[in-house]
């Protein structure tokens, strides 16, 4: 799932909070003749200036938020040390803004320092009744925003885990494809296997909707509880799947391509005629094999053509692209089964 703290945007509107914030600070100190808070108060300026550069040159950040932060912990306590503690004040906002740019680990160190440190400096400049009201606030802030940051975070979970999921099946959808491959294959042999059922449209026409969507719901149930970290099932739309076949690295290690290309194979092969054993439907399939990252629009019409050649063939089967001879069909990955229905479980197979 893409994390809280991956969005450079909100990141940099925060800083920018900040810098203003810690600016105005900086010159109020200068305007005083206290040159030495000043000059705490604009280090943390001066990293956050040189990060919004770096960003606004679409370059990676050359200090990272989380020692930014630990920078202005230091700084707020250096400031509160050599004029007041009524400067504390300022580490509430920096602790909301501290959730939305760094790791919650390194908030929770900054607000602990902030608290239990903040909390002497106070205690020592003999100020007990801003310190007692100081702690408990500080610390009631840091719990609630804990508390929020881990209610956001699973709303955000559950609608990432909702747009990548095919609602019917269960199985992952269109979408999570490249990210899957990119995030979790990232290099290796791998499979891919298009499976189309048969004469799916005369079931939905003959025992109804519903009927269909028992049927490929039993698909995706087949595959995920046999084949569990070997295929990986992806809905393309209709009645058409995707399965990601890859070996377990254990078992790829001493392999050359030739043999991995042959136990992937005979996965294909075993999957189809597991399906195929279903009374209430049989599947078409076509293979192909692969070494990501690649071109994966070459990669389906290479599938999608075996695919077809195993309806040409008699259904019920599976086709290997590497042993066909005639060219990939012109549809492609994107708009897949574009020639058959779009709806939801409509296709024709």
């Amino acid at each position: 799932m893409p994390d809280l703290h991956d969005t450079k945007q909100l990141a940099q509107w925060v800083a920018l909070v900040a810098e203003v914030m810690m600016l105005a600070v900086c010159l109020r100190y200068l305007m005083i003749g206290a040159y030495l808070p000043a000059f705490v108060s604009a280090v943390p300026v001066g990293l956050i200036i040189l990060d919004q550069i770096a960003f606004l040159k679409s370059r990676s950040l050359p200090i990272a938020p989380n020692v930014i932060l630990l920078v202005i912990a230091v700084a707020q306590l250096s400031v509160a040390n050599l004029m007041t503690s009524a400067t504390l004040i300022w580490t509430f906002p920096t602790l909301v803004g501290s959730f939305l740019i760094a790791r919650t680990g390194v908030v929770n160190l900054y607000a602990a320092i902030m608290l239990t440190c903040g909390t002497a400096i106070i205690y020592i400049e003999g100020d007990l009744s801003f310190a007692l009201r100081f702690a408990p606030a500080f610390a009631g802030t840091w719990v609630f925003l804990l508390i929020l940051v881990q209610v956001m975070n699973g709303l955000r979970f559950r609608a990432w885990q909702q747009s990548i999921t095919d609602p019917l099946t269960g199985c992952y959808n269109r979408r999570y494809l490249d990210q899957y491959l990119d995030v979790h294959i990232k290099t290796g042999r791998v499979a891919m296997l298009v499976i189309d059922m048969d004469n799916f449209k005369q079931l939905n026409d003959a025992k109804g909707h519903v009927a269909g969507d028992k049927a490929l719901c039993r698909l995706v149930e087949i595959v995920h509880s046999s084949w569990t970290s070997e295929a990986i099932c992806f809905r393309l739309g209709g009645d058409e799947f995707v399965l990601l076949l890859q070996l377990p690295a254990r078992s790829r290690e001493h392999m050359s391509l030739r043999e991995q290309d042959r136990h992937l194979t005979q996965l294909g092969q075993k999957i189809t005629d597991v399906l195929n054993q279903e009374t209430s439907f049989s599947v078409s399939s076509g293979l192909t094999h692969f070494n990501w990252p690649c071109d994966l629009e070459a990669v389906y019409r290479r599938a999608d053509t075996a695919l077809y050649a195993s309806k040409d063939l008699g259904r019920r089967q599976m086709s290997v692209a590497d042993t066909l001879a005639s060219p990939p069909r012109t549809h492609g990955f994107s708009a897949c089964k574009s020639s058959r229905s779009p709806s939801l479980n409509g296709s024709v197979g």
